[in-house]
């Protein structure tokens, strides 16, 4: 139990040393980020003129215009201290016969004077221009850092259970990885038998941290049959565990896996042998001494 608790103090350790609040713009996708921010910018400040401008024209509908008119509204005389950016997804490509594409996804944690916002847009480049595809916020209880937080604090009862089996999982893959390759197996069956107890563990279950929901998926690989991660910085962090099915099939089969010993020879047989071999010796030197006798 004390080297359970340990795991899951190192566990929860690591999540604490990659749980950044925000991340640093990329290079190329820096146009895209002050093009976003322009476009945040002109809702708080109820240009919305200026937003439809900036809007793929194809999009812009009577609901489209009421609903950043109520953003507007909703965010009439809010000042944004600070832009964390939380979410960059930028990809750039060729698409068939309509030639380069762009597209970037990102998400903004903003810091007002009495509140913090996230909202995220979907901006595409069309006729060398920048346009929202989408665009969508919410208003946030407190900080992302501390709601997407992994803690220990107010959880389930399945919510524990799951943590401490996501621990051993990959435990119990290692240690039996560490008896397979010291047991007494050829080193063929040691390299089949470390693919299949690396690899061969399904289904994986997953579980969301912050909110309890548990799902599993039949098709999937994990190196280790465990993990912990999460997508964005303003995603609740996911708990999973696969299934070590080949390092279990390696404790059933390991005794007849294991190269079999020749037999050795006991004390009792060892004499009996010894015997033989004088009777046969001497019985040979007799019949000479009798051959010489008779000449």
């Amino acid at each position: 139990m004390k080297n359970i608790l340990l795991l899951i103090i190192l566990l929860l350790s690591f999540s604490e040393c990659n749980n950044p609040s925000e991340l640093p713009v990329l290079e190329m996708a820096k146009p895209a980020d002050e093009f976003a921010k322009g476009f945040i910018n002109n809702i708080v400040n109820g240009q919305l003129d200026s937003c439809f401008t900036k809007i793929d024209l194809e999009l812009i509908n009577d609901s489209i215009k009421t609903f950043l008119t109520n953003a507007s509204h909703d965010l009439k005389g809010v000042s944004i201290k600070k832009y964390n950016l939380v979410e960059e997804n930028f990809t750039v490509g060729l698409l068939g016969n309509a030639g380069q594409y762009t597209f970037c996804r990102l998400a903004y944690e903003c810091k007002t004077d009495n509140s913090n916002l996230l909202l995220i847009l979907n901006i595409g480049k069309k006729g060398g221009k920048y346009i929202v595809t989408s665009f969508n916020g919410t208003s946030l209880s407190a900080p992302l850092k501390i709601l997407t937080e992994f803690t220990l604090k107010y959880k389930s009862p399945p919510q524990y259970i799951f943590l401490i089996i996501t621990v051993l999982v990959p435990v119990f893959i290692l240690a039996s990885l560490f008896v397979m390759l010291f047991s007494k197996m050829t080193a063929k069956k040691k390299i089949a038998w470390t693919f299949i107890i690396l690899l061969v563990s399904l289904p994986k279950f997953y579980m969301n941290w912050g909110t309890g929901q548990f799902n599993y998926n039949i098709i999937n690989i994990n190196l280790l049959g465990a993990g912990v991660g999460r997508p964005n910085l303003y995603s609740y962090w996911t708990l999973s565990f696969n299934l070590p099915i080949g390092a279990i099939l390696f404790w059933l089969k390991r005794k007849r896996l294991l190269t079999k010993q020749i037999p050795a020879y006991t004390e009792s047989e060892l004499l009996d042998n010894t015997q033989s071999e004088d009777v046969f010796s001497n019985s040979g030197i007799s019949i000479a001494e009798g051959d010489n006798d008779m000449k």
